[in-house]
């Protein structure tokens, strides 16, 4: 190549490549100021933003409901006997588990579980009602970790908002 072409050709290029990003940044930048952002859902003061983050943070929302069920028992409160008597101190699981008919001896208490809900996360009454629960009763098992303890599995879906 002769160095005239060089010459030419260098400043060319590097013109080009630095302009590149520079253009790529400030287009980025422009729709990044449009967007709102919302870092605590009970400094939200009116009802539509509070249900603006409800609608764009639902996975966030059921994964921290998750943690505090994880954290925290109400096992006492969510799960109930349909036999006088009989509570989680009193039934041995052999018993409970036996032939599979948990379902007939107990149940998940769904409006106890969106009380506490409400109560700790102070979200809205139209967001908690659209909470459907899963209940596997054939799936219940001994905590491994814990002989005392069941594991009770509840899934807990969140439907898709009807237009």
């Amino acid at each position: 190549m002769s160095n005239k072409f060089k010459k030419l050709f260098i400043p060319i290029l590097s013109t080009t490549i630095i302009s590149f990003p520079i253009i790529v940044t400030s287009c980025a930048t422009f729709q990044q100021g449009s967007e709102k952002l919302y870092l605590q859902y009970h400094s939200l003061q009116t009802e539509q933003a509070k249900q603006e983050f409800e609608n764009y943070n639902q996975i966030n929302l059921l994964s921290e409901i998750n943690k505090y069920f994880l954290k925290h028992d109400h096992s006492q409160q969510l799960v109930k006997f349909k036999i006088a008597g009989a509570s989680g101190a009193t039934v041995e699981f052999n018993n409970l588990m036996k032939n599979n008919y948990a379902y007939k001896y107990i149940k998940f208490d769904e409006n106890e579980f969106k009380r506490i809900i409400k109560e700790k996360f102070n979200l809205s009454t139209k967001f908690i009602n659209r909470l459907n629960f899963l209940i596997d009763y054939t799936n219940i098992n001994r905590d491994y970790s814990n002989n005392f303890d069941v594991i009770f599995p509840v899934k807990v879906q969140l439907p898709p908002i009807k237009s």
